[in-house]
């Protein structure tokens, strides 16, 4: 059988574009709006954990952290993980257990002393799974005792076990020149 190469490329592109179409389209009807507002979220106690997972990690210069009250903030294989941005546009991904994030970062955020708070949150739900987009701001004294800041945006993803609300994992990217951190995640 002899193909004819330009009804080939023809159907080929045909079906390109049916493909995309099809991915594209969705039953739930319009694409998701950035813009729209979103519903208001029950808070049954999800909340506090947030506030928990930003107060254990914040604290003056010598101050020891509450590592045994981190570890119960999550569940048992939880993960946080940083992007951070390379010259050519991608991320870098690192992935830390939260034993690897306090032996890590421990030690630092005791000298350098760390405070980290939510500047406001996005939130959405779905039963018992929470997805938060928290933006914050960190402070933290550099090693000429300069104070040092950095913003960013936290997205937790909690869900709720038998033992209350738990964090499953924290992605988290520092604010940088290119990538303000958008409007709607800022009070």
């Amino acid at each position: 059988m002899h193909l004819n190469p330009v009804r080939s490329a023809a159907g080929a592109v045909s079906l390109a574009v049916a493909l995309c179409a099809a991915l594209t389209w969705s039953p739930l009807g319009s694409p998701f709006d950035e813009d729209e507002p979103m519903a208001d979220v029950v808070d049954d106690g999800w909340g506090e954990l947030i506030t928990a997972v930003y107060d254990v990690i914040s604290g003056p210069v010598g101050e020891a952290r509450d590592w045994e009250r981190m570890h119960g903030l999550f569940v048992p294989d939880a993960r946080l993980m940083v992007s951070a941005p390379q010259p050519d546009g991608s991320s870098r991904l690192t992935v830390l257990s939260v034993a690897d994030y306090i032996e890590r970062s421990g030690a630092m955020l005791v000298q350098t002393g760390f405070d980290e708070v939510e500047l406001a949150r996005r939130v959405e739900r779905y039963g018992n799974v929470v997805h938060v987009f928290s933006s914050y701001h960190g402070s933290w004294t550099g090693e000429d005792g300069s104070e040092q800041s950095v913003r960013g945006l936290n997205s937790f993803q909690l869900v709720r076990t038998g033992a209350g609300w738990k964090v499953v994992t924290i992605l988290w990217e520092a604010e940088h020149p290119g990538n303000p951190i958008p409007a709607r995640y800022l009070p």
